[in-house]
């Protein structure tokens, strides 16, 4: 974590229901957020970027619902490794320091919430054929058939056997 993201962590902190910062304060969650981070065979920039994101969300720096998304932008790892990321942080980290809040003050404490995992056709979106606008330019098929466009026509020849393979024998 930089000096300026460390610098928003305090204040941010500071400001959060007494319960909370108590929690955040007595949780191992960098240690637990390292050790999760290893556990996946991350690299040491990757678990530092991790413990990073896991301190943003914490304070509310950060949306819970971007949280996976952001770990697989900022830590550059796949939807599968991401999304397990945040399960194992959910049952490790988030939910344990959510407890020691809700001991702290049961009645004022509220209720978890799940961090979302990430799912990539989630915001997809297919536009319909009727609503495609067409194109000023003729289509390859036309120009193809009026002979403004010309295919060259393929070459298959090979001139050598690839040096990869082993004969046959």
């Amino acid at each position: 974590m930089n000096e300026s993201q460390q610098q928003a962590f305090e204040q941010q902190l500071n400001l959060m229901a007494p319960a909370f910062q108590e929690a955040i304060r007595a949780v191992p969650w960098e240690a637990k957020t390292m050790a999760i981070g290893q556990k996946h065979k991350l690299y040491l920039d990757q678990v530092d970027e991790l413990v990073t994101e896991v301190a943003l969300m914490l304070v509310g720096l950060t949306s819970s619902d971007d949280f996976a998304k952001r770990i697989r932008e900022e830590l550059l790892i796949d939807y599968d490794m991401a999304n397990n990321l945040v399960r194992e942080l959910n049952l490790e980290v988030l939910d344990h320091v959510l407890e020691v809040a809700q001991q702290k003050t049961p009645s004022e404490a509220p209720q978890a919430v799940p961090v979302q995992t990430v799912n990539p056709l989630e915001n997809a979106t297919v536009a319909p054929m009727s609503s495609a606008t067409p194109s000023s330019q003729p289509s390859i098929m036309e120009q193809v058939t009026s002979g403004v466009f010309k295919v060259a026509p393929e070459k298959t020849t090979i001139t050598s056997l690839d040096p990869y393979r082993e004969p046959l024998e």
